[in-house]
């Protein structure tokens, strides 16, 4: 008996090794907050940030943005557009939806819908971190991690000043960009 009593304790030990390693593996979130200001260059944002390759740019919500690996589209949907098929244009036009939309490029069916309390106005995706990041001309910023195809989360939301219509990420820094017309406004989460 003594000898099962200790090869249990000695299984239990193994296990918590074990779920511990795997846990210490998984990318931890660290939330965003405001670094700087900085006034825009007179050419904008995108031309400001062209000197380097370690930004990815973000897109209007209009356009959607895209997860090469996973075939799948990012879009701003209406709260109402609860169709299974994604539309050709997404139907949005200038003002963006309350929704973050994720279909199938292949195949145009809706996998998820990540209902929001303000307009997407832009989007950016970064597949290595696999976080979605959206951003409302209203002053917020919402930060979503894809799970899977079709289980997203919520991380973190933050309020922004009004206005940012464009994102971009340095991914050596991690610094996150949005670009309010007048200034560039700095979010860091180191």
């Amino acid at each position: 008996m003594e000898k099962v009593f200790k090869i249990l304790v000695v299984f239990a030990l193994l296990m918590l090794v074990i779920v511990y390693s795997v846990k210490s593996k998984e990318r931890k979130f660290r939330e965003y907050y405001f670094s700087r200001r900085v006034n825009a260059s007179p050419a904008g944002m995108p031309g400001w940030l062209s000197f380097t390759a370690t930004f990815i740019m973000g897109e209007r919500a209009e356009r959607g943005v895209h997860d090469r690996e996973e075939q799948l589209s990012f879009y701003a949907g209406d709260a109402g557009d609860y169709s299974g098929d994604a539309r050709e244009d997404h139907g949005q036009g200038a003002g963006g939806g309350t929704v973050l939309m994720v279909s199938d490029q292949a195949t145009g069916h809706v996998m998820a819908k990540v209902p929001l309390t303000e307009r997407i106005d832009a989007l950016l995706f970064v597949p290595a971190a696999r976080l979605i990041y959206c951003c409302s001309e209203e002053g917020m910023l919402t930060i979503i991690r894809q799970n899977s195809r079709q289980e997203y989360a919520i991380l973190q939301r933050l309020q922004v000043p009004q206005g940012g219509g464009e994102l971009a990420l340095d991914i050596r820094t991690n610094n996150l960009y949005i670009y309010t017309g007048a200034s560039i406004l700095i979010y860091s989460n180191s």
